[in-house]
């Protein structure tokens, strides 16, 4: 939704997507280390791991829309 939202306000930027996606896991490398007493370990990983993934596709809705 963020990158679909980040393409839609910035036009045609092919590189919107992916810089929201490092600020995104920017802060959730953040949200991790300050929560990792609290969440299991699997939690953290796949939170991560799908941040940068999920708002290129995001972005990438765009163009099919």
């Amino acid at each position: 939704m963020s990158g679909f939202l980040a393409v839609l306000v910035a036009g045609e930027n092919q590189r919107t997507p992916l810089i929201l996606g490092i600020l995104l896991m920017a802060l959730g490398l953040l949200k991790a280390v300050l929560s990792w007493r609290y969440v299991p370990i699997w939690y953290h990983i796949l939170f991560t791991a799908i941040l940068i993934l999920m708002t290129i596709m995001g972005g990438k809705l765009k163009t099919a829309a």
